[in-house]
């Protein structure tokens, strides 16, 4: 598959509903091996054998929100969180 070709064509609030869209024909979903418990019947996990190539997140803002003591946590946990996961 190209990978250039693939677009996110849904959000979801939880796994329960991605796992739904999933299991009514929306698409396909990663999701980690942990979570497939909640994998209905009807949908097939399959392991990716290869790690996925690194992925850029970056965070914006409106100007006038830039020192927004909120702003500033969530970037810190992204900031963390990036950090553990490599």
């Amino acid at each position: 598959m190209d990978i250039g070709s693939v677009r996110a064509s849904g959000e979801y609030d939880g796994v329960d509903s991605l796992m739904a869209a999933v299991e009514s024909g929306l698409g396909v979903a990663l999701v980690a091996t942990r979570k497939g418990r909640l994998i209905p019947k009807r949908v097939r996990l399959k392991a990716v054998s290869a790690p996925p190539e690194p992925l850029c997140i970056a965070v914006c803002c409106r100007t006038n929100r830039a020192n927004d003591k909120p702003l500033a946590v969530f970037v810190e946990v992204l900031r963390n969180a990036a950090q553990n996961f490599a």
